[in-house]
């Protein structure tokens, strides 16, 4: 690691994978599946970088695996019909604003992209659980996931959030379905933007 997959197919990990820092495995192209196959990926420098990092592409599957310890866990940024399922995030449980502010730890990071299916995750310890951000984010569904914030109730900001993305105005995601969820012990369950 790092891993680029940027190639169209079926990935499946056959051991667990660590980076020291920085993004662990991106993909790139469409038509992935990756299978982590009951395998962790994870960083050995806590609250950095992205564990799995889905830009700009369409049809994606990240399944089946763990992935622990960085900054923003999963990503799926200006992407289209991804599914993320049966994954077990698992923050440090760190306080906010150790990456020069705002949240340490994310589980899920949707950014402006649509179609979506996020569910059947088991996301603990991270200040937000799943976040979804900008204009662009629409149609995505999200259900059957078990989010959990961490020891210290003050590290604990939002089950599932959503914003307009840095730096493109007020809009925010519209036209998601959130439903069967199990949320505790974050400060807000559900926190929805005036512009989402």
């Amino acid at each position: 690691l790092p891993l680029t997959i940027n190639s169209p197919g079926v990935y499946k990990l056959k051991r667990n994978l660590w980076v020291q820092n920085g993004d662990a495995v991106t993909i790139t192209t469409d038509g992935v599946t990756l299978d982590l196959d009951g395998h962790t990926v994870s960083t050995r420098t806590a609250h950095t970088g992205r564990g799995i990092f889905v830009n700009g592409a369409t049809g994606v599957r990240v399944i089946n695996g763990r992935v622990s310890g960085f900054a923003m866990n999963v990503v799926v940024m200006n992407s289209v019909n991804v599914n993320v399922e049966n994954l077990q995030i698992i923050g440090g449980g760190f306080q906010p604003g150790l990456n020069g502010g705002g949240p340490s730890e994310v589980g899920i990071l949707i950014l402006n992209s649509r179609n979506g299916m996020i569910r059947d995750n088991n996301i603990s310890s991270v200040n937000l659980g799943i976040f979804v951000r900008g204009g662009e984010a629409t149609g995505n569904r999200i259900f059957d996931n078990i989010l959990v914030g961490g020891a210290i109730p003050a590290n604990n900001l939002l089950g599932i959030c959503y914003n307009p993305a840095s730096g493109e105005g007020d809009a925010g995601p519209r036209g998601d379905l959130i439903y069967n969820n199990h949320i505790a012990r974050f400060g807000f369950a559900i926190a929805v933007s005036a512009g989402s």
